[in-house]
């Protein structure tokens, strides 16, 4: 039994950079802190943004860091609170803490463990299935993901609930936003630099389809940790063509999804997928991957082609780029209405309540 009256949130995400999964704490944060203003957060000293540590009152303790400090100082803090429900957001919490809630975005790590470094895999195939069979309750952000924590680690389906994201406000465009006719033409991709994003197969689709004054736009940092050391940077540096902007701000991240004529993501794998949700909120054409997930989240929002197929990606993101195709405001509101943040958050807090009547 979870006690929805005393809710403390991990906010050990708050020590990292932001990436799709810390969107998710972040803006689920945000939102039940509105909800249930007496949800108490708490994390290692070592956050880098102080303002939003400040914004959700998080309480910062301990001597350690990372997850050191997420399976022994923590575990201590809660017992010496009385034991009380506990948060966690992205896919890690303590493993022996049973009076738990964790949010678990893909099983990657199980699919194909060569998509990480060799010590992230190992980590994570050992943390992550602990964490889901000693917490009460699991949630994944899609059906794709319940399936797979199901399947994958025998977890019982009732266990598990999906509750769909939503949009960040920073990504919400005005109703009638368009391109600047003076805009050059570029195609974007927003993802971290590692294996299964597929970025190497990309690049060779843009240059399969000889398009003149074309740029291939791609934003998103090097987790060598997790990930290992990518090369594409080194490899495409004099090419004038390609350009890697590495981390960017949510104000600038959102200019680009404006301006940008095609939004690309041919990832093998995934979990949900923000930065096409948010490409398509903007009004960006958009071109994913043919996957469970992406076809859970984007419908025929949405054109779609075989990741491994390099021919297949440049046919269809040439036919996208000369049609000048944008996605109508009917279409995105639509997204916008189903993809919440605040009912995000009240899904999330039934789902506490209910298990705190059984």
């Amino acid at each position: 039994m979870v006690d929805k009256d005393q809710i403390v949130a991990n906010a050990r995400y708050l020590t990292r950079r932001i990436t799709g999964l810390e969107r998710y704490a972040i803006e689920m944060s945000r939102q039940l802190k509105k909800l249930r203003p007496g949800l108490e957060f708490v994390a290692p000293r070592n956050v880098l943004d102080k303002a939003l540590a400040a914004e959700l009152g998080v309480k910062l303790f301990g001597k350690s860091t990372g997850h050191l400090w997420e399976q022994i100082e923590l575990p201590m803090f809660l017992r010496r609170k009385g034991r009380p429900l506990l948060l966690s957001l992205i896919n890690t919490g303590p493993i022996h803490y049973t009076n738990q809630i964790v949010v678990v975005h893909d099983l990657a790590f199980l699919r194909n463990p060569a998509w990480f470094s060799r010590s992230a895999a190992r980590w994570f195939r050992f943390l992550v299935p602990r964490v889901v069979k000693t917490s009460a309750i699991v949630i994944t952000q899609s059906a794709f993901t319940k399936r797979e924590v199901v399947d994958l680690l025998r977890v019982p389906e009732q266990k598990v609930h999906v509750v769909y994201p939503g949009v960040a406000e920073a990504f919400r465009s005005p109703r009638n936003v368009s391109r600047k006719k003076s805009d050059e033409t570029m195609v974007l991709a927003v993802s971290t630099l590692e294996p299964r994003k597929n970025l190497h197969r990309l690049i060779e689709a843009f240059k399969l389809m000889k398009l003149r004054d074309v740029k291939l736009v791609i934003v998103g940092s090097d987790n060598s940790l997790v990930f290992g050391k990518s090369q594409l940077k080194q490899a495409y540096q004099d090419d004038p063509t390609v350009q890697f902007l590495g981390y960017v701000t949510d104000s600038e991240l959102a200019d680009l999804y404006r301006r940008a004529h095609v939004f690309v993501s041919v990832s093998l794998y995934e979990g949900f997928g923000f930065p096409p949700l948010e490409a398509l909120a903007n009004g960006c054409a958009v071109l994913v991957s043919d996957i469970p997930s992406h076809r859970e989240i984007f419908g025929d929002s949405a054109t779609y082609v075989d990741p491994t197929d390099a021919s297949q990606i440049a046919s269809q993101l040439k036919a996208l780029i000369s049609s000048e195709k944008r996605v109508e405001s009917s279409r995105r509101e639509e997204i916008l209405t189903r993809f919440n943040w605040r009912r995000a958050g009240e899904e999330l807090l039934a789902v506490i309540d209910q298990a705190s009547e059984k």
